[in-house]
């Protein structure tokens, strides 16, 4: 017994019809969005750490303290344990 290839349409079917700009439109749409997220996972990975060093310096801080307040604090207390 032979299938019709118009009665069962696969998911590859779909993207053949597509026309080549819509395609590559739906694909780099999907790069676009899996970049966006692999970026997103980066960025929240990079505050953590950050968060655990401010966490680890020996300053007293009644507010969250910026980025760049916590890696100043880190290299100068890094600078001091090692005698410099």
């Amino acid at each position: 017994m032979t299938m019709n290839n118009d009665e069962h349409s696969t998911e590859d079917d779909d993207e053949r019809s597509m026309s080549p700009s819509a395609n590559n439109s739906q694909t780099e749409k999907m790069r676009k969005v899996s970049h966006s997220e692999i970026e997103r996972r980066r960025r929240e990975k990079m505050n953590r750490y950050i968060d655990e060093i401010a966490q680890l310096l020996p300053i007293d801080a009644v507010k969250k303290l910026d980025k760049l307040t916590v890696l100043r604090a880190a290299v100068d207390t890094i600078k001091h344990l090692k005698g410099e």
